[in-house]
Parts: structure tokens; sequence; C-alpha cells
């Protein structure tokens, strides 16, 4: 049982279809568009999984680095610099552009698995410092996360410009 969190504009065209199923009642509930958040820093903290379905061609992905800094492994599209930054089967999962069939593979995989999914959020967080440099914050700690607000559901997907996964365990 996975739920949808949806952070950010959720103007896309495949949040737009999201909607249209959560409102007609296709999702069976399990979709939030909770609109733009300052910081979602404690939404991924809440999260158990980053979902990058981006199709536009990333230079970098700054949400895959904040995904490694609260130990979230990123399932991801094969897009731009995005099979770079997520070690595929290491520190999350790196599917086909465009295969959503792939991607909801990916989030069943880590719904039925919650060890292999703690031992990719936990690689994802050790790679941190081979590929970049951090401010004075000590993103090793859940210190930098705070808390997520009362209404937000164990069982989630995040989505801070795209989506990130809670399963609840």
């Amino acid at each position: 049982d996975i739920s949808l969190w949806l952070l950010g504009d959720c103007g896309s065209d495949w949040a737009q279809a999201l909607r249209a199923a959560a409102e007609s009642g296709a999702a069976g509930g399990r979709i939030d568009f909770l609109g733009y958040a300052s910081d979602p820093t404690p939404w991924l903290a809440a999260a158990d999984v980053h979902l990058m379905p981006s199709m536009a061609d990333e230079a970098f992905g700054i949400v895959v680095a904040e995904a490694k800094a609260a130990a979230r492994p990123t399932i991801a599209y094969a897009d731009g610099a995005l099979p770079e930054l997520v070690v595929d089967g290491v520190e999350g999962m790196v599917c086909s552009r465009g295969d959503l069939t792939a991607l909801v593979d990916a989030m069943r995989r880590y719904d039925d698995h919650p060890e292999l999914r703690r031992q990719h959020g936990a690689a994802a967080l050790r790679s941190i410092p081979t590929w970049t440099v951090w401010d004075d914050h000590d993103y090793a700690t859940n210190d930098a996360f705070g808390a997520v607000p009362a209404a937000a559901a164990a069982r989630a997907v995040f989505v801070d410009y795209h989506a990130h996964a809670s399963y609840g365990d």
C-alpha cells in the first residue's frame, strides 16, 4: 500500500493525470497534493523512497542530493545526469526513460523488501562525500530535517517537483 505526496507546483502533465486519477477515485485516496513547501527536508525525512520520474534532461538534480542526505534511495528514469548520480542497484534503481511500468515495479520491490530499501538509502548517504561538498549542515543526523506535520501519513510517496516514497514499516 503506497501513497503519494506531491509537493511543489504540481502543474505538470503527469501531476494533472494523477490529480484526475485521485479525483475519480482510481487512486484509492492515496494521493495528496500539498502545494509548495519552502523546506522539503521534513517530507524527505518522513518518506522512504525518492522518485525522480524526470524526462527533462536533468543536468544535476539537486533533489537527488537532498534524498541522499536524508538516506533515501532514489528511483529515477535514465535521464540526463541521473544515472551518474544514482548507482543502480546500490543507491537506488534506474529505469528506462519513460518506463512507468519499471518505475512502479521498482516501488513495489522496495515495498516488498524494506531491508533492501534501507541498504540502498544508507549507501546513498555514504556516497555524498564522494561527489559533492555540503555547507555547515550535519546531514548525517536527523537534526537537519525537523518534524513532518502531524497530518502526514506514515505510508507515503513524497514529491518535490518529482516524487518520493514511504511504505511505513
